[in-house]
């Protein structure tokens, strides 16, 4: 009796059937695209979360994600200018958060290189930018790994696979990955 006494739902996948079951037949079939998107879960305001505050194609209000990455560039350009010759490694740690005793944090404010050009508002971050020209650089930021109970009371953290959609940089790792990054 009990795949034959509640609804079953067989796919959940955007742009896939979903059939709903009952009493071994089935009673309706629709499409997910009809579904609201759900908006992107960022540790910091989006357009999608306060469209108030960020308009589109910002990730800072006032200040658009492909700002971010001039900024990058030119930090590159401006590393180079001094030696070529080298295989340059710039790394850029965020704030981290400080308490005032044991559970009480105080008003956090981000490092400002680091929000100057990664645009990241969360804490225990790093972005670290390499390369040997202009041309060929890469920019990585490293986040906090994603941790349920830490987020049930600091508030959601962006993920390390959504920092390239988000910051316009090349790649997103956890932050426990950055020594073995730079040791490579």
């Amino acid at each position: 009796m009990y795949p034959h006494t509640r609804l079953l739902c067989l796919s959940s996948y955007a742009g896939k059937l979903t059939e709903f079951w009952s009493n071994s037949r089935c009673i309706h079939q629709m499409s997910m695209k009809n579904i609201v998107k759900t908006p992107l879960v960022c540790g910091q305001p989006t357009e999608e979360s306060h469209p108030h505050l960020v308009m589109k194609g910002e990730l800072v209000p006032g200040i658009q994600k492909e700002e971010f990455m001039i900024r990058r560039r030119n930090l590159i350009e401006s590393v180079l200018s001094t030696r070529k010759d080298f295989y340059h490694v710039i790394v850029i740690p965020s704030a981290i958060r400080q308490y005032m005793s044991d559970h009480i944090p105080y008003p956090f404010r981000q490092n400002t290189d680091f929000l100057y050009f990664s645009g990241c508002q969360e804490t225990d971050c790093a972005l670290v930018i390499c390369g040997n020209s202009v041309d060929n650089f890469t920019s990585t930021l490293f986040l906090k790994p994603y941790d349920p109970q830490s987020e049930l009371w600091n508030g959601p953290s962006t993920k390390a696979e959504c920092a390239p959609l988000i910051f316009g940089v090349d790649d997103g790792k956890t932050l426990p990955q950055l020594s073995e990054f730079i040791n490579v």
